[in-house]
């Protein structure tokens, strides 16, 4: 489905997602995304349901081992215009988004749903024929990415965070 995944990954594991609002009540909402983890990176889908299709635009979550500060690395996906929307932004063919990324802090204090979480903190942009995009991800060692910051495609932004993790 993408033949340009980072190095080694080949499979993609299933990830949930449920949905809460700021009051922390649940959303008639969920989905399901795809989640690559091995030694060499972690990569994943964004959420893409109802309006979150937006994302689609942005960086995806991804950062790559050893987590070190100063590191950079690009990728790139081509978007098919079934993404569009006009709520945000609709256009004929398809885009190539090209992504660059990097690791800004290795060591950023989060204040999360868990305490206080020392994460790394990756920082990517996006562009396209289209415009541009952005997002921050902050990545812990045991939770994984714990919040998404986006910039989306019309400047709104969309904030996400991990509030449970359950098996």
């Amino acid at each position: 489905m993408y033949p340009n995944l980072p190095l080694g990954n080949e499979g993609q594991s299933r990830l949930h997602f449920s949905y809460f609002n700021a009051m922390q009540r649940r959303l008639p909402i969920q989905g399901f995304t795809g989640l690559v983890e091995n030694e060499k990176n972690i990569w994943m889908h964004p959420p893409r349901e109802f309006l979150f299709q937006v994302l689609k635009l942005n960086p995806f979550p991804y950062i790559k081992f050893p987590v070190v500060k100063g590191r950079k690395w690009r990728w790139q996906l081509t978007i098919g215009p079934q993404w569009g929307n006009p709520l945000w932004k609709e256009w004929d063919g398809d885009i190539v988004n090209k992504y660059k990324y990097g690791i800004i802090d290795t060591d950023y204090k989060l204040q999360t749903a868990f305490g206080e979480l020392s994460c790394a903190v990756v920082k990517a942009f996006a562009r396209s024929r289209i415009g541009a995009t952005e997002a921050t991800f902050f990545f812990h060692k045991t939770y994984g990415f714990v919040r998404f910051e986006y910039v989306n495609i019309d400047d709104s932004t969309i904030i996400l965070d991990l509030i449970e993790v359950s098996e």
